[in-house]
């Protein structure tokens, strides 16, 4: 009588316990990764976001110091935070840019609390940085440090680091409806600063999402989305 050797059994046991395309095996996966709860069940499909969530809390993205003067060759850093998250967060992925005749992004880095994060993107080009990370925030979390990111000055003159807001989720995977502040920045003999501005964001673009619709995506799913955005910025810089 043939018998299974010891080998044979872990090989059989690691392929089992291998991830699988279909939504179960994924969510499976992102359970253990700490991206979604082992009894959520998968959102709508990838590509087909929910509708953006309604709270009287909206958060808000800061960005401080609101205003900042350096001179040519000098640097500034600009901090990314979240006021609130009163539904939990499960992801977010945020543009900071700059005008380029003026300053240029020459560092940018995620927060302490989202340094760990399993899927996170840091990107930087001459006048924008990306900070993209996907975690599980608990509800009611308030003063989320997202981020930083450091800024060059070139030419005199006065420049606004304004946020765009990618995609903002909170924890079941709803896009969340957010304000979003700028800073002025001024360098050299520029006019002086008017101060930041707030405006609403909120975007519902058929990003793949980062909670319970994550399940059917998987989190490698969402790594190609990331790996394409910065592939289409190499090819717009050549």
């Amino acid at each position: 009588m043939y018998e299974t050797t010891e080998t044979e059994q872990v090989e059989g046991a690691s392929q089992c316990a291998t991830p699988t395309d279909d939504a179960i095996g994924r969510r499976g996966f992102l359970a253990a990764a700490g991206l979604v709860g082992a009894g959520v069940a998968a959102g709508p499909v990838a590509g087909k976001a929910g509708p953006a969530a309604q709270t009287s809390e909206a958060p808000t993205v800061t960005v401080t110091p609101a205003e900042a003067a350096i001179d040519p060759g000098g640097t500034t850093t600009v901090d990314v935070g979240l006021t609130k998250a009163p539904d939990g967060l499960s992801g977010f992925d945020l543009e900071v840019t700059v005008e380029t005749a003026v300053a240029r992004v020459v560092d940018a880095g995620l927060g302490e609390a989202f340094a760990d994060a399993l899927v996170q993107d840091v990107e930087t080009a001459d006048g924008t940085a990306r900070l993209a990370a996907a975690k599980s925030i608990g509800d009611g979390a308030t003063d989320l440090d997202v981020g930083y990111v450091e800024i060059e000055g070139v030419e005199a003159g006065e420049t606004t680091a304004e946020i765009e807001i990618v995609r903002l989720e909170d924890g079941d995977g709803t896009v969340v409806e957010s304000s979003v502040e700028s800073a002025t920045l001024t360098v050299g003999d520029g006019d002086p600063a008017d101060g930041g501005s707030e405006t609403t964001a909120g975007s519902d673009d058929g990003i793949p999402g980062f909670g319970p619709s994550a399940a059917v995506i998987g989190a490698a799913g969402w790594i190609a989305y990331a790996l394409g955005k910065r592939g289409d910025r190499s090819g717009r810089s050549e």
